[in-house]
């Protein structure tokens, strides 16, 4: 009923996506594709994954340079007292997979990057999450200097407010955040019991909130 072209699964496992997209083309006879970030994590673990409608849209999962990977497997002590205060636990608790996608049957060709996220939780995540963003930011920026397609979206389980800060580095690179106005609206993307917010948010890269 949504008629998304796009789904990010952001507190999943890669076979309970797969069991998703088995029972869409079972029950509903809907043809859609999946990747994973995490492709070999186990059903007990929490990872992301992305659905698409393979009728409008093309898509499929990459790596990251070697050189950018090995920044997600960063544990936040590794970031000096200069730089950013180190707290424990890995900066990604969720591999933040790359995925490419091409809009089909458009007179205009759309493509860009997808990046799903699902970044650590509460208040003593709050450092990391600073963490995770700013490596993020960085990791973009990379990839267009390098000759990447310029048009980007993070996007999933941020777990913090727009306004709580943690998001200064997107902020700073100018990506844009475009769930601030559904937000302002008093949309919600969270229900659970006596909590009701918005944390998850989709933001932009500067070319693509320009054109889109």
């Amino acid at each position: 009923d949504f008629n998304l072209d796009i789904w990010a699964l952001a507190e999943s496992s890669p076979a309970a996506a797969q069991e998703l997209v088995d029972t869409l083309k079972q029950q509903f006879k809907l043809d859609y594709a999946v990747a994973h970030s995490e492709p070999n994590a186990g059903t007990g673990k929490q990872s992301t994954s992305v659905l698409w409608n393979t009728k409008t849209v093309s898509g499929k999962r990459v790596d990251w340079p070697a050189e950018i990977a090995d920044w997600f497997t960063i544990g936040s002590r590794d970031f000096d007292d200069s730089m950013l205060e180190a707290v424990h636990g890995r900066v990604f608790d969720r591999y933040p997979g790359l995925f490419q996608f091409s809009v089909l049957n458009r007179k205009k060709s759309l493509d860009f990057y997808l990046v799903p996220l699902h970044l650590k939780a509460m208040d003593e995540g709050s450092l990391r999450r600073g963490m995770a963003t700013k490596i993020l930011a960085a990791a973009v920026n990379r990839m267009i200097e390098k000759g990447a397609d310029r048009d980007w979206v993070i996007g999933g389980d941020f777990n913090a407010e727009l306004g709580s800060g943690d998001f200064a580095p997107l902020d700073r690179k100018n990506f844009v955040p475009i769930s601030a106005e559904d937000e302002g609206n008093g949309s919600i993307t969270y229900i659970k019991g006596r909590f009701k917010s918005e944390i998850d948010h989709i933001y932009l890269s500067p070319n693509m909130a320009r054109q889109y």
